[in-house]
């Protein structure tokens, strides 16, 4: 809705969700989690241009919603820098320090999308991260399933 008010050509998301994010709280307690939760949320908003939203969708997963984002082969190196300051992340616990991964899916915005189908997308591919070996990127483009979905508007 925000890309047809706005007049804007077009919308990128890229959907993270921690890796194994359960296993630290269980492990770590829960301020250890929120602690994680937190030092993610600031890569992303180092991470992102003035005009990008990002945004906590709830429990271990985030977003960032670019607006007029770059070219498509722009929001993979924001996605995959992303994941490699995460990648990098160390946060301290009482037993050490631990390090994090996220999976990551991205989609972008097309004629006839709304908000909930780009997330959708973006969660599809993002699931199919997670089963591929999680820490990695997946578009929405790049499933079969949705690949002719996506062509066809």
């Amino acid at each position: 809705e925000a890309c047809k008010r706005s007049n804007l050509q077009g919308m990128s998301l890229i959907l993270l969700d921690l890796d194994h994010f359960k296993r630290i709280n269980d492990t770590h307690g829960h301020a250890v989690g929120d602690e994680v939760l937190r030092r993610v949320g600031q890569i992303l908003l180092e991470q992102s241009r003035p005009t990008d939203v990002p945004v906590r969708l709830g429990g271990e997963e985030l977003a960032l919603f670019m607006p007029a984002p770059p070219l498509r082969k722009g929001v993979t190196i924001c996605a995959e820098r992303i994941c490699a300051c995460i990648r990098e992340l160390a946060v301290a616990t009482p037993t050490g320090e631990i390090r994090v991964t996220v999976s990551a899916g991205v989609t972008h915005w097309r004629p006839g999308d709304d908000l909930a189908r780009m997330i959708e997308h973006a969660d599809q591919a993002m699931y199919a991260a997670k089963e591929a070996g999680r820490d990695r990127i997946f578009h929405a483009d790049q499933l079969k399933h949705l690949r002719g979905e996506l062509l066809a508007t």
